[in-house]
């Protein structure tokens, strides 16, 4: 990032006061007061902490509210699913326009995938492909009878491909809004068998019953992702 472009960023910060910067992380609300401390001083601006800049979007502030359920039928890896499609408004209010979303979660009659996908997304561009993605909860059988866990995969903003997973000694470089989800994470191999190379994943947990847990997981991994188009390296 340039010097000339952090100037404008120092002064548009000193003229409206450091305390307005509040979706900032406090490293780099120290840089912004280091920075204005330099620029009054003619002095070079300090490194710009540019991977910590990211707004810290609230979980809670997603509203899930449940619409109606109906019986439903549904094609999951070239087979015909039976169960029942539970439908939700929701509403981010991490954002004051175009944050209204419909979601399905789909329940199989038999013990199986529930699958979390949305329906209807704000007319925003970056959220269009978002109609065509789900995720996926599968049962944890390392764990209490009813717990589920969905690996941690992340939207991919390049679009190259459908998502970035994430393993063992990185969730501390997962955006901040996952500090609400650190209590249920866990690595794969400790939830589940696994015969594959993924026990190292990471994953999050919930309860078979938690669909407004699983929609806003839904929001940490995908829509806030592409938003402020987040890669974890």
């Amino acid at each position: 990032m340039g010097q000339r472009y952090l100037y404008r960023v120092v002064a548009a910060a000193d003229g409206l006061r450091v305390a307005k910067f509040k979706s900032l992380s406090k490293s780099a609300l120290n840089w912004v007061s280091a920075a204005i401390d330099a620029s009054h001083a003619g002095k070079k601006l300090p490194d710009f902490p540019i991977d910590r800049v990211v707004p810290k979007y609230k979980p809670r502030s997603v509203d899930v509210n449940f619409k109606e359920d109906r019986r439903s039928s549904w094609k999951w890896g070239g087979r015909t699913i039976l169960g029942v499609e539970n439908l939700y408004r929701v509403i981010d209010r991490n954002f004051g326009r175009l944050n209204r979303w419909e979601f399905t979660v789909r329940v199989p009659s038999k013990p199986g995938q529930i699958v979390v996908q949305p329906q209807t997304v704000p007319g925003k561009r970056v959220f269009a492909d978002l109609q065509r993605r789900s995720i996926v909860f599968v049962k944890a059988k390392m764990m209490p009878p009813g717990r589920l866990y969905c690996k941690v995969h992340l939207a991919d903003p390049s679009g190259r491909k459908n998502y970035l997973g994430t393993r063992r000694g990185e969730r501390s470089r997962l955006p901040p809004w996952f500090d609400y989800f650190r209590p249920i994470m866990r690595l794969k191999k400790t939830v589940t068998t696994t015969a594959g190379l993924d026990g190292k994943a990471q994953v999050v947990t919930v309860a078979h019953d938690e669909h407004d847990l699983m929609i806003r997981i839904f929001f940490a991994m995908r829509v806030w992702v592409l938003q402020e188009n987040f890669t974890i390296n």
